[in-house]
């Protein structure tokens, strides 16, 4: 990993606002489902949880040993199954007990349940809705805070928000985003994506034969995929706008840094956690 060379997804020009289909509140529960188990899949088949693990397990370690966290509060969590994949290739030492705790706007509960089970790792949920701009400090206190491909969602405002309130009542921050500052490092996640929009209709635990029509017979959600991962690109947040909002809060040390996967392929993620 090394420092980005502009940053945590934007373009030079600037942050685009574009809305994207499946966080909006018309669009049909078997089309955004699709988008977020399709980017779950990417991450997995494109080896980008992978590469997030040693950061991760460092910064949830450490955490850990000098905080006294021991649980990882996930905000905008979808299927869960990101998160939990990471949590699980982090390979904490045995007897560490660190828990991944999901939470949703719109909590998938029914789901989340099994998923400890099918990665053999430490995970709990909130099971009534969180919004990850306005984390109780309740569910939010002594935990590592993390976010996973949902920070460009946020505007500068509600971003500075979330991570006041980390700061606040956090215990550590990790931040990830799939894309690069150019248009080439977002390409093998795309392809990668349209595969993982290919498999994921036989992969999926609801809707299954909507899903499927919905890709094979007529291809919108595909195109969905497309379109949201395009979106999402150009609404990366710029590195110097990232790293004003964390300069607020010197107490702690922050570290913006790339990470890469396919050959290629470029991420960013954000670490954050109380100075020494």
């Amino acid at each position: 990993m090394r420092a980005p060379a502009a940053g945590l997804l934007s373009r030079p020009t600037g942050r685009w606002r574009l809305f994207e289909f499946h966080e909006s509140p018309w669009v049909p529960r078997a089309i955004g489902e699709s988008v977020v188990e399709v980017l779950g899949l990417t991450m997995r088949l494109g080896g980008i949880s992978a590469a997030l693990a040693t950061p991760y397990r460092s910064l949830v370690t450490l955490s850990g040993a000098r905080q006294g966290a021991r649980q990882v509060l996930e905000l905008a969590s979808g299927s869960g199954e990101t998160s939990t994949h990471l949590h699980a290739l982090a390979r904490f030492d045995a007897g560490s007990d660190i828990t991944l705790s999901l939470s949703d706007l719109t909590p998938r509960t029914e789901h989340w349940a099994t998923l400890g089970e099918r990665f053999s790792v430490p995970v709990c949920f909130v099971d009534v809705p969180v919004d990850a701009t306005a984390v109780p400090a309740a569910i939010g206190a002594g935990r590592v805070w993390m976010l996973l491909n949902a920070f460009h969602h946020l505007e500068v405002d509600q971003a500075t928000a979330m991570l006041e309130r980390a700061v606040q009542s956090g215990k550590g921050v990790f931040i990830s985003e799939n894309f690069g500052a150019s248009v080439l490092a977002t390409l093998p996640c795309g392809v990668v994506g349209m595969l993982a929009a290919l498999l994921n209709p036989l992969l999926t635990k609801r809707d299954r034969v909507l899903k499927a029509s919905l890709t094979y017979l007529l291809p919108v959600i595909p195109l969905v995929v497309a379109w949201d991962g395009l979106v999402s690109a150009m609404r990366m947040h710029r590195p110097a706008d990232v790293r004003a909002m964390t300069a607020r809060w010197p107490a702690w040390e922050w570290e913006l840094r790339d990470f890469r996967y396919l050959l290629i392929g470029r991420g960013t993620v954000l670490v954050g956690r109380p100075r020494d």
